[in-house]
């Protein structure tokens, strides 16, 4: 009875020192995972070519959509959605192009990733909670090295909190105007990389499970400012490539490999 007591008095204080302290404490996090980052950047470029030697896998076909934007032919191959290869774009644009520079500038990313972390997890949980989740998230070992490679990771993850938290908003609190936030960051997150383009329709399914039928009205302008944020892209494949691609773009996983007609693509 004794021990439950004391152990009721810490946590008590423990959540009023996080409570006081929690920009402080957020901040120190950050600062940690910057620490953390800016080291593996470091360590990362000491030892790989400042050239495209570096790249394996995916990473050459964003290195290429890239830098086919910064030199103004832009998306000249519809196999990956624009979002990530517009930020390389950018980064190239600002150091003429360095390779060396993408893994100091996708920090930014990382630290955003951290960000989020704790304002989901605080939102749902509470702060010391959310406290936890940042701090896990500044020395999680796949997160840090997400910042070092060319690939689409480092930006979904800050996207898919992103709307987490603003599902969890909608819900909450339904409105117009909070739907049509989680439409518009689904349709963003689906032009970084195209994985929640059936989420609107899951979303559904729950509306139908938990009987919220006078929402759907606010699911259609859910899905509808989705749809029309995605729709420039597919424009842009369809004028450009003659093409129309539902899914966003091309992919091999979509395909049966054994068939005769996928080595006649």
């Amino acid at each position: 009875m004794l021990d439950s007591a004391f152990y009721n008095i810490g946590v008590h204080r423990l959540m009023r020192f996080c409570q006081t302290y929690e920009k402080v404490l957020v901040l120190l996090i950050l600062v940690l995972g910057f620490g953390l980052r800016f080291y593996a950047a470091a360590s990362w470029n000491a030892y790989q070519p400042a050239s495209s030697a570096r790249l394996v896998g995916d990473e050459s076909q964003y290195d290429n959509l890239a830098r086919s934007v910064w030199h103004g032919y832009g998306f000249d191959w519809p196999g990956r959605t624009p979002l990530y290869p517009l930020w390389l774009a950018a980064v190239y644009w600002l150091t003429d192009g360095s390779y060396i520079a993408i893994p100091y500038a996708q920090i930014a990313l990382g630290l955003l990733t951290i960000w989020l972390s704790f304002h989901v997890a605080k939102t749902l949980f509470g702060v010391m909670v959310g406290l936890l989740a940042a701090l896990l998230s500044a020395c999680s070992y796949t997160l840090i090295h997400q910042s070092l490679h060319l690939l689409t990771e480092i930006m979904f993850a800050p996207a898919l909190l992103i709307v987490a938290l603003t599902f969890w908003q909608a819900f909450q609190k339904p409105s117009l105007r909070r739907f049509m936030w989680l439409g518009f960051w689904i349709g963003i997150s689906n032009l970084i990389r195209p994985t929640l383009m059936l989420f609107p329709f899951f979303i559904l399914l729950i509306l139908v499970i938990f009987h919220r039928q006078r929402m759907f009205r606010l699911w259609a302008v859910c899905f509808l400012t989705a749809t029309l944020v995605i729709t420039p892209w597919i424009v842009h494949n369809y004028v450009r490539h003659n093409s129309f691609f539902i899914l966003l773009a091309p992919s091999n996983a979509i395909l049966w490999q054994g068939s005769p007609e996928y080595y006649h693509l």
